[in-house]
């Protein structure tokens, strides 16, 4: 079944938003995995890879009243984002399993608490919700005007 034109623009448009939270998420943590302090293109040790930093959510990125919220985002590296965050499945609308919890909210109460804030604005059913798109962009570019010192 083919996409609508409609649905196309939705994703592109997410897409978009997409790739400017991570930015500042990965601007913001100062390109390092907040776990473990790797930096991204630093070489693991033992294999010709580099640690490449990814965007990760406290809360699963199909919740759309969080997904493009920066206090649900951080910068992992692929170890820390897989092999800790994700041992166990994550289901909708859950936190991730308890020594996950545990450190982040060891290590960020105030993001802890917006996002238990936040989590009560979408729908209690965990379906998407309606998002205005300009309203997250204005949100992401002010953040990242502030996280880069007024330059963009």
């Amino acid at each position: 079944m083919k996409a609508s034109a409609r649905t196309l623009a939705k994703r592109k448009v997410e897409r978009e938003l997409d790739a400017l939270c991570r930015e500042i998420v990965l601007q913001r943590d100062g390109w390092r995995c907040v776990r473990c302090g790797r930096a991204n293109g630093e070489a693991i040790p033992g294999s010709v890879e580099r640690v490449r930093l990814q965007w990760a959510h406290v809360i699963t990125r199909r919740i759309r009243s969080t997904r493009w919220l920066l206090e649900n985002g951080m910068s992992l590296c692929k170890g820390c984002h897989f092999g800790f965050w994700h041992r166990v499945s994550v289901r909708l609308n859950e936190w991730p399993e308890e020594a996950a919890q545990e450190w982040f909210a060891a290590k960020y109460p105030e993001r802890r608490q917006a996002l238990l804030v936040a989590r009560g604005i979408g729908s209690s059913s965990g379906r998407a919700w309606r998002f205005d798109p300009h309203a997250i962009r204005l949100y992401l570019e002010t953040e990242r005007r502030k996280i880069m010192g007024g330059a963009t």
